[in-house]
This record gives C-alpha cells, sequence and structure tokens, in this order.
C-alpha cells in the first residue's frame, strides 16, 4: 500500500480534506459494478471500496440488475470495474 500511495504522490496526486486524492481538482474516483441481490459481492464490493479508501481512491459501488450489467454496461464498456460471477 506504501508502495503504491509513493507513485501515486510522484504523479501528483495529493489528498483532499475528506482524504481522497486529488489532481486537478479531480478526484481520483472508479465506478465498481456489480450484481444486486447478491449478498457475498456486496459485502466484497464494501470491503474493496474501505481498501481502496485507505489509498485515497474513492470508490463508488454500483448494484445493477444482472441483466443491466450484461445487456448494457459490459456490451457498451461503460464501467472501470466489475464484480460478477457465472455458474455454468
Amino acid at each position: 500500500m506504501e508502495e503504491a500511495r509513493k507513485k501515486l504522490y510522484a504523479l501528483g496526486w495529493v489528498r483532499n480534506e475528506e482524504g481522497f486524492l486529488v489532481r486537478n481538482q479531480e478526484a481520483l474516483t472508479f465506478h465498481l459494478l456489480t450484481v444486486e441481490g447478491n449478498a457475498e459481492r456486496s459485502k466484497l464490493a464494501n470491503l474493496l471500496t474501505e481498501q481502496w479508501k485507505e489509498l485515497g481512491v474513492k470508490v463508488i459501488v454500483e448494484e445493477l440488475p444482472l441483466n443491466e450489467i450484461f445487456g448494457n454496461r459490459l456490451h457498451q464498456r461503460n464501467f472501470d470495474a466489475a464484480l460478477i460471477g457465472l455458474n455454468f
């Protein structure tokens, strides 16, 4: 974590009063998609959010219906990260 912090600071990111990294007045933020109604994935998304927050990264978790994720968001590449699982 410390190594990542050093690299981000070297790239010009600084912490704001809320503890998030900002550069050029823009917070380092990404959207994490996951399927709504899945307690395990929701819990994991929240744990990941807390870990990224320690680093200063703001994560916005979007819990969406499965058909929305696969029908629109993934196909259009309208996401930063996705936490999904498939059963075959």
